[in-house]
């Protein structure tokens, strides 16, 4: 058990970190049962390369994030199950690459959903203002 900030990040190093996550009530099996999805951690250098490679300028000059092509990538490459890079599944339903099927199997909210958990999974959406009132009680 660590017993200083340093001794808990010593014992728990975040790479390879992954989660089981529901992503809707339209995805269950022949039982019921909700399948999960598998998500993965992304780090700031991944985050940082993937908004670099997705910001344009636009006419105006000013950098312009495309934020659906963004948030299709990070789905895409960390979400470790199901595998939408798996090239069987894509040519199965008539794609050509993992951005098409992405959004053949998937609904948009579904896909949503699955950008905010890995977002939040990777600590870019912790509320400070929560964890000091944890602190503070």
């Amino acid at each position: 058990m660590a017993e200083t900030l340093q001794e808990f990040l010593n014992q728990n190093l975040v790479e390879g970190m992954t989660k089981e996550i529901p992503v809707s009530n339209r995805l269950r099996d022949s039982n019921g049962k909700l399948f999960t999805a598998t998500i993965k951690t992304v780090t700031q250098k991944e985050v940082k390369e993937l908004r670099r490679k997705h910001t344009k300028i636009n006419k105006k000059g000013e950098p312009e994030v495309n934020s659906e092509a963004f948030a299709e990538e990070l789905v895409i490459e960390n979400t470790l199950n199901p595998n939408f890079k798996d090239a069987e599944s894509i040519k199965k339903v008539g794609c050509v690459n993992a951005y098409q099927y992405l959004n053949k199997v998937l609904l948009s909210g579904e896909v949503s959903v699955l950008h905010k958990a890995i977002l939040d999974f990777s600590g870019f959406r912790t509320d400070i203002d929560e964890l000091v009132e944890e602190i503070k009680n």
